[in-house]
């Protein structure tokens, strides 16, 4: 009977030491996983950072990009061409100035029928 008892008390304490040992571990489990969380949650901060310095150092360079992107959300069927401001080198502004200058010729040149008489 005493060896049955001193094996239960024997096999107590080696449950007592393994629930111990599991918590320990569970707690260090925990830990591990709130550590990796934290480092996750550090690195992608520090990468939206670094975007968006990138974004506002080209933003800086090129201010007329905030309405290019405003016009490509504001619908997808929307085509977007982006030209100089000043207008050079675009082939339109030569087409469109010869069309102004043609149309304000026509108009310049008196009628016919008023000179006749």
């Amino acid at each position: 009977a005493e060896a049955r008892k001193e094996s239960t008390i024997k096999n107590a304490q080696a449950a007592a030491e393994a629930k111990v040992i599991d918590s320990k571990a569970e707690n260090e489990r925990r830990k591990l996983l709130a550590d990796a969380e934290a480092d996750r949650i550090r690195v992608t901060a520090a990468a939206d950072a670094e975007r968006m310095k990138s974004e506002a150092a080209v933003l800086k360079q090129n201010p007329l990009l905030i309405n290019k992107i405003v016009a490509e959300r504001l619908s997808d069927k929307l085509q977007i061409m982006m030209v100089p401001s000043d207008g050079k080198f675009f082939f339109a502004n030569d087409v469109l100035r010869s069309m102004n200058m043609a149309n304000h010729a026509s108009q310049a040149e008196p009628p016919e029928d008023s000179q006749d008489k």
